[in-house]
């Protein structure tokens, strides 16, 4: 019985594999790109890059300590989706933050054009 079992679990994963690889390179890639035009155009434009570059690499790394603290501590204690919710909420205020910069906060400094 548990042979016929894990002789299935080895053949789904075998079919399942190439599509994980395929996946992981997507993702490889585009979080490649990603990272580096955000680290650009943190420091672009500044005579003063080491600030920006460091703001950008200590933000990176504080998400990932803190995210994955945080996630573990909810999905222990609150249940096993409160990190997906947890994470959908801080990627709304997030953006919400980033409306109100570039709404308001942007003008004041540079003036529309036209």
């Amino acid at each position: 019985m548990k042979k016929a079992f894990y002789k299935r679990v080895r053949q789904a994963l075998a079919n399942v594999w190439p599509l994980y690889g395929a996946a992981f390179m997507i993702m490889g890639f585009g979080f490649g790109f990603s990272y580096s035009s955000h680290l650009y155009y943190g420091a672009c434009g500044s005579k003063k890059r080491s600030a920006p570059m460091a703001i950008h690499e200590i933000t990176l790394s504080l998400g990932i300590i803190v995210g994955a603290g945080a996630g573990g501590y909810l999905a222990k204690n609150v249940g096993i989706y409160s990190p997906y919710w947890f994470a959908a909420v801080v990627l709304v205020l997030g953006l919400l933050a980033q409306l109100v910069v570039c709404i308001i906060v942007r003008p004041e400094q540079h003036g529309r054009p036209g």
